[in-house]
């Protein structure tokens, strides 16, 4: 609930901005990782956006998150992840 913002209206700003910052430092380091990953695809192939790909990949998991949280815990966040995944990034 922290990380979704449930937990945190009534609290510090601070605190929000924490689990902020924290989300894009995990959005920066995958950005990183997809970069490193399509260096090494051939030129002649076209190169996906690792901006793009990070900031759907943190929306999809924070969505998940999400619906973990407001299911009251029991719709696991895990579900059906493996089809998603392939078909957001395929």
């Amino acid at each position: 609930r922290v990380l979704v913002g449930d937990a945190i209206v009534n609290e510090d700003a601070r605190l929000q901005a924490r689990v902020n910052q924290l989300i894009e430092r995990v959005e920066a380091s995958l950005r990183q990782c997809i970069r490193l990953q399509t260096a090494e695809l051939s030129a002649s192939s076209p190169k996906p956006e690792a901006g793009l790909m990070a900031n759907v990949a943190v929306s999809f998991v924070q969505g998940r998150w999400l619906q973990f949280a407001k299911s009251g815990f029991r719709k696991r966040p895990s579900d059906l992840s493996d089809q998603a995944v392939s078909m957001l990034f395929s």
